[in-house]
């Protein structure tokens, strides 16, 4: 009888643990459901929108034309892409954030007013600039939806405006954006540039170091900001509604024995996962606002 009344006791209680989970699961399910359609409320409004938005850049582009004489005596030619990066970068970015609505589910979206400056040091890649193979520089910016770029795309090389042209020339290294046609004087050791773009995004905005000095200063009205990533805020304060950021990334980080990018395979994806390059671009997020996240900045 004893034995029999454990066992019985053993039932009733599965019995009752499994009669307490059914409601969990069904909230679990409830959850799941409504993110779901929650995300689909998010696609649905970044088809009219934009995407998630990545800001990455510039970094300039050397193409050399090869000529090789084959075994037969027959001329064959060959072209390489060279891929160098800025000596300082520093971007402002003033972004405003917007509810947007699908039925009940919501999403924020923003605009965006972006200011990128810096230069770069021919000195690194001299011999580069001297090869008479050379036929052509570009400088490269990445945007992950083009769509989000609003008005025209001003980009000024030591001061003189160039012109824009939509689309990579490349994809070797990012995947989506626009590119700029520059002159290199020779005789000079430095040339600044500076972009001035206005972008549409929803929920994250990212940004990837692509210097040897980058800082980042973002500064928007949405009060509760999160940032992830492996940079966070060197400075973050909240003055009026207004978040201000400062983003700077530690010199230890960046290695520039070698300034120029050989890529490991076609794609944005393997330029950021390749752990050989000058910089350690696998830990390529400094800052990224989710303004749908109500995490407080101060507990970062």
């Amino acid at each position: 009888m004893k034995k029999e009344s454990v066992a019985l006791r053993i039932i009733l209680v599965g019995c009752l643990i499994v009669l307490l989970l059914v409601p969990l699961w069904m909230i679990q399910f409830i959850i799941s459901e409504r993110q779901v359609y929650r995300n689909e409320a998010v696609r649905e409004i970044s088809k009219r929108w934009a995407g998630p938005q990545t800001v990455a850049g510039p970094l300039i582009t050397l193409v050399t034309n090869h000529e090789h004489i084959n075994k037969d005596g027959t001329k064959s030619f060959s072209t390489k892409r060279t891929f160098y990066l800025p000596e300082n970068l520093s971007v402002e970015a003033n972004v405003i954030p917007e509810k947007r609505y699908r039925g009940i589910y919501s999403a924020i979206v923003y605009k965006t007013d972006l200011i990128i400056k810096g230069d770069f040091n021919f000195q690194k890649f001299k011999e580069k600039l001297d090869d008479p193979n050379l036929v052509e520089s570009y400088l490269s910016f990445n945007i992950d939806d083009p769509r989000g770029i609003q008005q025209n795309i001003k980009v000024k090389w030591d001061d003189v405006v160039q012109s824009v042209n939509p689309g990579l020339k490349d994809k070797n290294v990012f995947k989506n954006g626009f590119n700029s046609a520059v002159i290199i004087n020779k005789e000079k050791s430095f040339s600044s540039f500076e972009i001035n773009l206005t972008l549409n995004g929803v929920d994250d905005l990212n940004f990837v170091p692509m210097s040897k000095n980058t800082n980042v200063s973002v500064s928007s009205s949405w009060g509760n900001p999160s940032f992830i990533g492996n940079f966070l805020p060197a400075k973050a304060k909240h003055l009026i509604f207004i978040c201000l950021v400062e983003i700077g990334v530690p010199k230890v980080i960046i290695d520039r024995s070698n300034d120029h990018i050989r890529p490991a395979g076609d794609g944005f994806e393997q330029f950021l996962r390749a752990g050989q390059f000058p910089l350690a671009l696998k830990q390529c997020f400094i800052c990224q606002p989710v303004f749908g996240n109500l995490r407080d900045i101060n507990s970062q």
